[in-house]
């Protein structure tokens, strides 16, 4: 069934392809504008070790036993195709995306689904203001705390209902979206995420944004979420002039959660900031300072948690090319660096130093997958990271991407996983149309 299922797909992507070729910014049917699209993207992997099968999917938000694992090597090989079609007319827009997404080389399954389906109400020459409703990609601020996580096989859609209004400089923006199911027998009530986010335009060099979120999980609920209530407040500042740019972000959680039958308080935070300078010189440089903080604690059976949870982040926003760790318990510092060595070519470096925020408490992986907990004293660090990346855009919409990754382990790292090296590389091919 799935063979089939994959057949069609690239059937009639083949077939879409002439008239993407003749249209490639839409055509004009019946008083509406449809914007037909097309993506393909493969790119094969290795890892050493693949810490995503270390350990098994357990909740951020949970109490951990001290543990650690073994090392081992992984190729993996994905590939994730999508075709869809946008429609325009006065102030109705509709958007459908089907994807289909594969790997090999961990045992994950295919998946064949609507990765966007929505219909959108929305004002003709008022920036901002819209009424939305079905799935959907959603992002605020950098994807700290909400993200799509396109760099994974299976970005995230929401099935949500989202509202935006612009007053002035003001942008407003509320969310309601449905993570899990209810029991229909009455079991739970599932769970649910809301939010609100205001984002004041001052000045090019100062942007205000303030928002909130709600996590309200009961059961029934995913392997990755225990029952509780979750609420995030961030407050990002971000803006550019000339050659500068900069963001911070600073972000406190409350709430509850429930553990072994027994409910325990939340109190946690995180903070983030960087620096941006793209001075006017041969080969279009671009510089870049970051840092962040998120607390943690050593997973102690009572008393109020401090280990931050991001709630929905992306697996790779201001964390690393390699992914190997996430926006909680964490301490980390880096630099970057990028340049344009030739036409339609970008190529990038990187460092960064990592450290957990508690020694004693779990370390994850930016997919939040558990990697390993430590409670022998040894030390801290996690170690430095090195990347590097570049990326050839080989034609309008076909962009060719190699990229390595190097962590050097400090002494935390290694007494979870024993190796002195953690590796990864990719290649990838990414096509859109049009």
């Amino acid at each position: 069934m799935r063979q089939r299922t994959w057949l069609w797909i690239f059937g009639l992507m083949c077939s879409a392809l002439p008239a993407l070729a003749d249209a490639p910014e839409g055509v004009a049917v019946s008083g509406a504008w449809l914007q037909p699209r097309v993506e393909a993207r493969t790119r094969a992997e290795l890892r050493r070790p693949y810490v995503e099968a270390l350990q098994p999917t357990v909740p951020v938000l949970a109490t951990l036993p001290a543990t650690t694992a073994d090392p081992n090597r992984a190729w993996l090989v994905n590939e994730r195709a999508r075709i869809g079609l946008t429609a325009d007319r006065d102030v109705l827009s509709a958007a459908v995306l089907l994807q289909d997404s594969r790997q090999w080389g961990d045992g994950s399954e295919a998946s064949t689904a609507l990765h966007v389906a929505y219909a959108e109400l929305h004002a003709s020459d008022t920036r901002g203001t819209f009424a939305r409703i079905g799935r959907q990609q959603v992002s605020w601020g950098d994807g700290r705390l909400l993200g799509v996580s396109d760099f994974s096989p299976t970005p995230r859609s929401l099935d949500a209902a989202r509202l935006g209004l612009s007053i002035g400089i003001v942008d407003v923006e509320a969310l309601a979206s449905i993570l899990s199911p209810p029991d229909t027998s009455g079991g739970g009530s599932g769970a649910q995420l809301y939010g609100v986010d205001v984002t004041a335009h001052i000045d090019p060099l100062l942007v205000a944004e303030i928002y909130g979120l709600a996590r309200i999980a009961r059961d029934p609920l995913p392997a990755t979420l225990r029952p509780g209530d979750t609420y995030a407040t961030s407050l990002r500042v971000h803006g550019e002039h000339d050659q500068w740019s900069y963001a911070a972000e600073g972000v406190l959680e409350l709430g509850r959660v429930e553990l072994f039958g027994a409910h325990r308080r939340l109190a946690a935070g995180a903070a983030t900031a960087r620096l941006g300078w793209e001075p006017d010189l041969a080969l279009d440089p671009r510089l870049s300072l970051s840092g962040s903080y998120a607390s943690g604690d050593d997973g102690r059976s009572a008393g109020t948690l401090h280990r931050f949870d991001p709630i929905l982040p992306d697996d790779r926003a201001g964390l690393g090319q390699m992914g190997l760790y996430a926006w909680t318990n964490i301490v980390e510092a880096g630099a970057a660096a990028a340049v344009t060595p030739f036409e339609n070519a970008a190529w990038s470096v990187g460092y960064r130093f990592v450290r957990l925020a508690d020694p004693n408490g779990p370390w994850y992986a930016a997919s939040l997958a558990l990697i390993g907990q430590d409670g022998t004293g040894a030390g801290a660090a996690l170690g430095h990271e090195l990347d590097t990346a570049l990326v050839y855009t080989a034609a309008p919409g076909l962009d060719l991407s190699l990229g390595y990754g190097a962590l050097f382990a400090g002494a935390k790292a290694r007494a979870i996983v024993p190796v002195r090296v953690m590796h990864g590389a990719y290649a990838q091919a990414s096509l859109v149309m049009p």
